[in-house]
């Protein structure tokens, strides 16, 4: 939520923090765009999208400002299923902020005598941009649009059930699968408490497009 008794002071962030933050946010994107048109094992780009993204978090809360820190936990729904979401905002710097991201994503279908089942574990870092003070708006509100990016870890598990199942190996799971994700959002918050809104954000980009709605509580 907004500080309004500080929103005229300056409030002094240490640059060192600043460049590191931008250095990891940078080394993280151009990692997912490394990974879209190379054969790097999957599994070795989670582990540094998540490290990244938790680097990325502890920087960014050594010296973060106060007004736009927030953990949202939500429910999505998109074009790759439905599912759970969680993010980190640190406000670095007047008005934007970074932070981690973590989704979780789930859909499967059938024909015929055939089931599968997908999950997708979405890693990465967003960074948003606040235009509360650019617009008339009611201080309960804010207001922002930037984007994240990162990695989908994939499951999937199919299975047969018709005539002859016997021989086939059911169910069948493959592991390791996995596809970069860059996407750019706009969302807004409602402030029904001083730690504590509502959220809601409209995401495009590859792969997916949805939405995404849920609790946002500010420290």
């Amino acid at each position: 939520m907004r500080d309004y008794s500080s929103k005229h002071r300056g409030i002094e962030v240490n640059k060192n923090v600043l460049i590191v933050s931008h250095v990891l946010l940078y080394t993280c994107v151009e990692e997912i765009f490394n990974i879209a048109v190379s054969n790097t094992n999957c599994y070795n780009m989670k582990t540094k999208i998540l490290l990244c993204a938790l680097a990325l978090a502890t920087v960014c809360s050594v010296q973060a400002q106060e007004k736009y820190n927030n953990i949202h936990v939500g429910l999505e729904a998109s074009n790759y299923g439905f599912g759970v979401m969680g993010s980190a905002n640190f406000n670095v710097v007047d008005n934007v902020a970074v932070g981690p991201i973590v989704m979780l994503k789930f859909n499967g279908n059938a024909i015929g005598y055939y089931r599968w089942f997908n999950t997708f574990i979405g890693l990465g870092v967003k960074g948003d941009y606040y235009f509360d003070e650019l617009l008339p708006i009611p201080k309960e509100f804010d207001v922002y649009a930037g984007g994240h990016a990162g990695w989908y870890i994939v499951r999937s598990t199919s299975s047969y059930n018709g005539p002859a199942a016997i021989y086939y190996d059911t169910p069948k799971s493959k592991y390791g699968n996995g596809r970069p994700f860059v996407q750019v959002e706009v969302g807004g918050r409602w402030h029904f408490k001083p730690k504590m809104s509502l959220f809601a954000e409209v995401y495009s980009g590859y792969p997916a497009s949805g939405a995404r709605g849920g609790l946002a509580f500010g420290f």
